[in-house]
């Protein structure tokens, strides 16, 4: 389950972290946009385990989801405080998510934006 305000922005049930887990790039910006008219930052909505919408969409092997948070947080964050380079409550950084995957194309994204294994 999803905590913080991230689960006050929902469509038909799902929120951010489900969008973002099964790589739907539609639902993620309409929810983007959801929690924009509402003032709310959608990626400080985390499941059980500390994972951000940003962990699980690197989990969805796909990089369109990641892209557009990527592009979506780049003036909202500073420089110390990168989405690719949070952690989930195991110290787990969204590169470190990645790389069981096997997903080269995600993994290159994540080494592109300079992200850090640990944090």
């Amino acid at each position: 389950m999803a905590t913080q305000q991230g689960v006050l922005v929902s469509y038909k049930g799902d929120t951010m972290i489900t969008a973002a887990s099964s790589g739907n790039l539609p639902l993620c910006v309409l929810l983007w946009g959801m929690g924009s008219a509402k003032q709310i930052n959608l990626m400080t909505a985390v499941d059980a385990q500390g994972n951000n919408p940003f962990h699980h969409a690197v989990r969805s092997q796909t990089t369109d989801v990641m892209a557009f948070f990527n592009q979506q947080t780049k003036g909202m964050l500073t420089p110390e405080m990168r989405l690719v380079d949070a952690t989930n409550s195991a110290g787990e950084t969204a590169l470190l998510r990645a790389v069981p995957t096997g997903c080269m194309p995600v993994i290159k994204a994540l080494l592109d934006e300079k992200s850090d294994v640990c944090n």
